[in-house]
């Protein structure tokens, strides 16, 4: 009979029902024919096998080989490989079909490590009788195949880990194994191997790295964890930890301490922790349950044993029997004889009862000289019975210190709903993620971890969700890869990396996890990976097999209770919604679908949502395409190439230019800028959206400022402009509008930006493109500003306003106003009134949150001038997390926030926020980061930091080049006050009238609050210089700047700076 098509087991002939899980034979509902999966080939050949058939008699090689198959197979199957086929000598085996297990590939290399010694027995035996050698050459590598039911008959493993299996094979030496470097990732922490030269193999266009066997290290983990860093958000548990140990010996009882958590979440690192903690005060035991092999019922004990009493593996069974007896005194003979009996010491016979009190006199006798820690680790893997043992100790035992720590993942729970249930001397404690705060503490003290860019360590811990394991080989991969390399003490990235991939160690996790479910719970779980993280069941059922639709219900229930995934709030369509727990597992379910199928069911789904959305489809256009898109994209990798393949990309590209469009208009840049360029693959030249999509993403790539982004504008507006001169002249337009736009505001010179713009203008009012002659206004108004004329700039903010008025786009009309109002806050607006323009706009306008992001922001600098510094802080505070929030650059709000605290007279804390904005732009906007660098010099040489304060007014210099602008200006004067504080106070005043000078001949009397402190710089000096009266003199004229803008609090700054001057 044929294997179980839902758990793997295989089953004697005649069997109705799996005797392993209960489901019925045959093919179980919802089992797909064909998965993607990811496991370990192994190829197996004799050496010289031409030899051996020269020299002995055709029956003689016939019954060699036969024992040569046998022994192989039967080593395979114990260490839970599938031998697939025969192909002459060689023996092709798979570990992961029909069931994955997370250490497949371990299996693997421990089934290859056993097979050279049985095979060098059997060489040594049919050398004596036959004079003939026989040996073999294997080869192992990991990856993704095309897997298909065992029992069809039909090959049932096909990919690229299966053709570099066979040739690592040929290029082996006779008893020699090579891994492929999947492999060897997967087992690393459990090997010994040598390093070997990349193989050119034969039909491989790249050679394959490989690497030679030499040991496996008994007993160890695939995947040893890291104790490296330090124990980062567990000190709630740990404390818990403790206290169990507390209760155990103050009240002289056994203790069970469950600690459950998903794979990778830090319960062994937790188990350390606590261990080195108490090993001065409690003599500590540990053993492991193994997932797999001959009678490892009681392997844990055994272990635990064996360290007790000091019994080596090359003991002999009397001395290690003569040990045991040692260790447990006069109890010896009574204790040792069970318990020697379940470990496998003494060929005796003892009862299940027996056993159980032997294992609870054994530990009682160690715990009554010292407290007794024994760590079971892995007992999700452990057999019923050892479970049924652990229970009975905890039950039974009274009068002495013990605490038994057993770690295991929910699957426990699973299979033994009832453990520790009703006792009052057990804790369980679930484990769970950790927080984003201490997920960045941990990835910054993995090695490699202080490397990481910010971008890309917020992209690991976002994959990552909490789970240290996880961070550890995201990281660890990259290292692995070459991207992060270790340079003069430092971590430093080698390359840009646009996103990280699942490590091979996770995927093994995770997919082993995925195949322990029943058929129709994984066929579930991969119909909800097509939708996405979060899923309605509807969208299940509708992507669900017929004959599964009527109990998507109740699978999703086992889901649940299985904690892959969890009850999520109500979606717009108003259906039961789920979430993966993580997005990883999400990712693995979905990557164990064949391409075909997911082509299939992406199209389902977007048709599905197209009928349920109605007429509030606008708000799934991004989903629709992103769906479409996938599915067009499949079709293409499996070379259908057809009318209907065109008709689903042209469907995909109609919707991201939709949702592009959207983006561009919520100047969500990095979103519009991927949507706009995804569509514009899709959709054929011919299409009405393709060139105006052309227009859009050329102005998107304009306001990016992201590096190679401006290049790539030029490049996309100058075709546009091309190609729709004739033929659409107002898109034309509205291309070369954006074409300038590129260009720096000082790169020309008014006239010439007037008779570059007026054509440009003209064609798109005849054309009643309101938006771009909006767009238009409001860079002409930043033109202006170039020349510091604020009436003629707010002018052209006022008609940005009007022309988005007219195409009745409230977003930019509010923005024109806004950028109108953030002028009037920079000139000599009052204060007061800047703050009454503002609140005018959000009563008169609807207000997008960005909008709202930046008005509060703006309040909370107007509130500081005014002196209410508490409520400008608040105020930033919400600008700030909005931003946050709608994942947008925050430099502007740190700027503001870093202001603030400038003019509350906490330095330290401008500090903070400036270097933060600083981070942000020298990244994303080197002009406003020449600013920035100018306000943290300033709080720099307030806090006494001569030498930084020089170097951020070098990079300031570096960043402005010539000209004066408003950071250069304020250069100057930090520049100034640093040299009167050395000493050199003549140079300091010369600087200081210098900066003032350019200042007034940039016309920056127009904005007080930049003046003034320029005004401010000037006086310092002076003072320092002992010129009084004129630092008298420039501070009243401070004041006086301030008094007029209506600045409370630099008016009050002024006052106490004149207070100060000798008389």
């Amino acid at each position: 009979m044929g294997p179980c098509a839902s758990c793997g087991a295989r089953n004697p002939e005649g069997f109705r029902f799996c005797g392993a899980c209960g489901s019925p034979l045959g093919a179980a509902p919802g089992s797909p024919g064909e998965a993607r999966k990811m496991v370990t080939v192994m190829f197996v050949d004799v050496a010289g096998s031409t030899a051996l058939g020269e020299r002995l008699d055709p029956e003689a090689v016939q019954r060699l080989m036969a024992r040569y198959f046998s022994t192989t197979r039967s080593i395979i199957e114990r260490h839970g490989g599938t031998v697939e086929k025969f192909i002459g000598d060689a023996v092709m085996a798979v570990f992961g079909i029909p069931r994955l297990h997370e250490d497949d590939a371990l299996r693997a290399v421990r089934a290859a490590a056993d097979l050279l010694p049985a095979v060098a027995s059997l060489d040594r035996e049919i050398g004596a009788t036959h004079g003939v050698t026989i040996e073999v050459r294997v080869g192992i590598d990991s990856g993704q195949v095309i897997a298909t039911d065992p029992s069809s008959g039909d090959p049932f493993a096909t990919g690229e880990a299966v053709n570099s299996a066979a040739r690592l094979e040929q290029e082996a030496a006779p008893s020699e194994v090579l891994l492929g470097d999947t492999t060897y990732r997967l087992v690393r922490d459990a090997v010994t191997v040598e390093a070997i030269p990349p193989l050119n193999a034969k039909g491989k266009s790249v050679p394959i790295a490989a690497h030679r066997l030499v040991a496996v290290r008994p007993g160890a983990p695939a995947h040893a964890p890291s104790f490296e860093a330090p124990l980062v958000g567990r000190e709630r548990e740990l404390r818990r930890l403790r206290h169990a140990f507390d209760d155990a010996v103050s009240e002289q009882r056994c203790e069970l301490f469950t600690l459950l958590g998903g794979a990778g979440v830090g319960k062994s690192r937790l188990v350390a922790e606590f261990v080195r903690s108490v090993k001065d005060r409690a003599r500590i035991l540990r053993g492991h349950c193994l997932p797999y092999g001959d009678g490892i019922t009681y392997w844990p004990l055994a272990e635990a044993v064996r360290s007790a009493a000091g019994i080596a593996e090359t003991d002999s069974a009397k001395e290690a029997r003569g040990k045991l007896k040692r260790l447990l005194g006069n109890e010896g003979d009574t204790i040792a004889e069970p318990l020697a009996a379940a470990i496998g010491l003494f060929e005796v016979i003892a009862g299940r009862e027996e056993i159980f009190w032997a294992i609870g006199r054994f530990l009682e006798h160690l715990a009554a000289e010292t407290p007794l820690v024994v760590v079971f680790e892995d007992i999700h893997w452990a057999e019923a019975t050892f479970l049924d043992a652990i229970e009975h100790v905890v039950d039974r035992s009274r009068g002495y210190p013990i605490l038994l720590i057993c770690p295991a993942r929910l699957e426990l729970i699973e299979s033994r709903s009832n453990w520790d249930a009703g006792k009052l001397n057990t804790t369980t404690v679930l484990l769970s993620p950790l927080p984003v705060d201490d997920a960045e503490r941990l990835i910054r003290e993995l090695p490699g971890g202080e490397g990481l860019p910010l971008a890309l360590r917020r992209r690991i811990i976002d994959g990552a969700e909490g789970n240290p394991l996880f961070l550890e080989e995201m990281v660890r991969m990259l290292v692995d890869d070459g991207v992060l390399q270790l340079a003069g003490g430092r971590w430093t990235l080698r390359r840009e990396v646009e996103s990280v991939a699942i490590p091979p160690t996770i995927h093994a996790l995770l997919g082993a996890r995925l195949d322990q479910l029943l058929a129709p719970e994984r066929t579930i779980a991969t119909r909800a990976s097509v939708v996405g993280r979060v899923f309605e069941e509807e969208a299940v059922t509708q992507l669900a097999p017929d004959e599964l639709r009527r109990d998507v219900a109740a699978n999703l229930t086992v889901l649940v209770r299985k904690e892959l995934i969890q009850p999520d709030r109500s979606t717009p369509t108003a259906g039961r919604a789920f979430k993966f727990r993580h997005i990883l597992v999400r990712d693995a379910a979905y990557e164990s679908l064949p391409k075909v199928m997911r082509a299939e069911l992406h199209e389902r789904f977007a048709d599905w949502l197209e009928r349920v959305s109605g007429g509030r489809i606008s708000e799934y256009e991004e989903i629709l395409g992103y769906h479409l898109e996938q599915a067009h994209a499949y079709r293409l990798a499996l070379g259908i190439v057809d009318d209907h393949t065109a008709l689903v990309g042209s469907r995909a590209g109609q919707y991201l230019v939709n949702a592009g469009r959207n983006a561009a208009d919520r100047r969500d840049i990095p979103a519009a800028r991927s949507l706009l360029s995804r569509a514009i693959s899709l959709l054929p030249a011919e299409h009405a959206d393709f060139w105006p999509a052309y227009v859009v993403l050329g102005s998107v790539l304009e306001q990016s400022a992201r590096p190679g982004d401006a290049e790539r504008a030029v490049s996309v507006l100058d075709d546009a402009i091309t190609a729709t001169r004739s033929s659409n002249p107002v898109l034309s337009a509205e291309a070369q509008l954006h074409r300038l736009l590129l260009e720096d505001e000082h790169s020309r010179s008014l006239d010439e930006w007037r008779r570059a713009l007026r054509p440009i203008l003209l064609t798109l009012h005849r054309g009643q493109n309101w938006r771009a002659s909006s767009e238009a206004w409001n860079f002409i108004a930043n033109v202006y500003q170039t020349e510091v004329d604020v009436a003629r700039s707010t002018a052209a903010h006022e008609n940005a306003a009007r022309y988005a008025e007219r195409g009745r786009d409230t977003k930019m009309q509010l923005d024109s106003l806004l950028s109108k109002i953030e002028l009037a806050a920079r000139s000599r607006v009052p204060v007061r009134q800047v703050i009454e323009m503002v609140q005018e706009a959000l009563r008169s306008h609807p207000a997008t949150l960005d909008q709202r992001g930046w008005a509060l922001s703006q309040l909370g600098y107007l509130a500081a001038l005014e002196g209410r510094i508490d409520e400008a802080r608040e105020l930033i505070a919400e600008g700030l997390r909005i931003a946050r929030e709608l994942g947008t650059d925050t430099m502007n709000e740190m700027l503001r926030a870093g202001v603030v605290e400038y003019f509350g007279g906490n330095a330290a804390a401008a500090e903070r926020h400036y270097r933060a904005a600083y981070d942000e732009a020298r990244a994303l906007e080197p002009g406003f980061a020449l600013l920035v660098a100018a306000r943290l010099a300033q709080v720099t040489f307030l806090l006494g930091r001569d030498e930084e304060t020089e170097r951020l007014l070098q990079e300031a210099d570096h960043i402005a080049g010539t000209g004066a602008n408003w950071g250069a200006v304020q250069v100057a004067g930090t520049r100034a006050r640093l040299l009167a504080r050395q000493g050199r106070v003549k140079d300091a005043v010369r600087f200081a009238r210098d900066g003032l000078a350019a200042a007034e001949r940039s016309g920056f009397q127009a904005y007080p609050v930049l003046y003034g402190g320029c005004l401010e710089d000037l006086a310092a000096v002076l003072a320092d210089a002992g010129m009084t009266d004129e630092a008298r003199e420039v501070w009243n004229a401070a004041q006086h700047v301030y008094q007029e803008k209506g600045a409370l609090i630099l008016v009050s700054r002024a006052e106490r700076a004149l207070a100060s001057l000798p008389a």
